[in-house]
């Protein structure tokens, strides 16, 4: 009995067992798949990260490659900064120079400046000191100038006196001769008399705005000459002309005749032109 019961539980235990190897089988498949589908997204995964540091690595060599660029050109442009601050530093020390030399100048200009104020101070207290003399020297001409009119008048006067005394000493000496000449001899000591020339001299000058001329009698002796003057058809003029003065007589037109006429001496007559 034993012998015919155990082989229908081998059977099932059989089938059982093939159950569970097919499950297993397609748990195997689907963790497969699963594992499959991981796998791929983690590819894309990596594919994805590659792509995002290639293009990440591209940008940063780009950047490297600007930096490197900018640092190239910050170079450049530190060398040219630095030639310009040796070529400042340079013109620095020229212009301080230059300052050096113009203070310098400065200095002995205002050296200069203070030797022209000290001349200029002389110089104004001479001047000073000579307007000062000029001025003494010019109160005490004028006082000697005062003094010499007044002396020239006073020998004016005197000599008019003389003139007058001469003029009447001749005039005595005159009527003494006549009186002691006889009639015929006074007759020809008279014609003789009549004989001598007139003292003057006589000089026309023309008007500048004017057709009109003008003479101009000088007695050029020492005595007073009295006469008459007749100038065309014009009433005649006595005139006492002194020792070395002068007569005029004006409105003359051109072609007159002045005829001049004095006691005891020849006529004179002058035509103007």
């Amino acid at each position: 009995m034993a012998d015919t019961t155990h082989p229908p539980s081998s059977t099932l235990d059989y089938s059982a067992g093939g159950e569970d190897a097919g499950h297993h089988r397609r748990g195997g498949a689907r963790g497969a798949a699963i594992l499959s589908i991981i796998l791929g997204l983690v590819i894309v995964a990596l594919a994805i990260l590659l792509s995002k540091e290639a293009s990440t690595t591209t940008r940063t060599r780009q950047e490297l490659d600007q930096a490197n660029a900018a640092t190239a050109q910050a170079k450049s442009q530190l060398t040219a900064a630095q030639s310009q601050v040796t070529d400042l530093q340079s013109q620095l020390n020229r212009a301080t120079q230059r300052a050096s030399g113009l203070e310098s100048q400065l200095t002995q200009a205002k050296s200069q400046a203070t030797g022209l104020r000290d001349q200029a101070t002389r110089a104004q207290a001479a001047l000073r000191s000579a307007q000062q003399q000029s001025q003494s020297q010019l109160a005490d001409l004028q006082t000697q100038v005062r003094q010499d009119n007044s002396t020239v008048e006073g020998l004016r006067r005197d000599l008019q006196q003389a003139r007058h005394q001469v003029n009447d000493l001749q005039a005595q000496l005159a009527e003494a001769k006549t009186a002691a000449t006889p009639p015929a001899a006074a007759g020809g000591a008279a014609a003789v008399a009549e004989l001598r020339d007139l003292p003057l001299k006589g000089q026309f000058s023309k008007g500048f705005f004017s057709s009109k001329y003008s003479l101009e009698l000088k007695n050029t002796g020492s005595v007073p000459v009295s006469v008459d003057i007749r100038a065309g058809t014009a009433p005649s003029k006595s005139a006492t002309i002194r020792g070395g003065e002068s007569y005029k007589v004006s409105d003359l037109a051109k072609g007159t005749n002045v005829s001049v006429q004095g006691e005891g001496f020849k006529p004179m007559t002058l035509t103007a032109r």
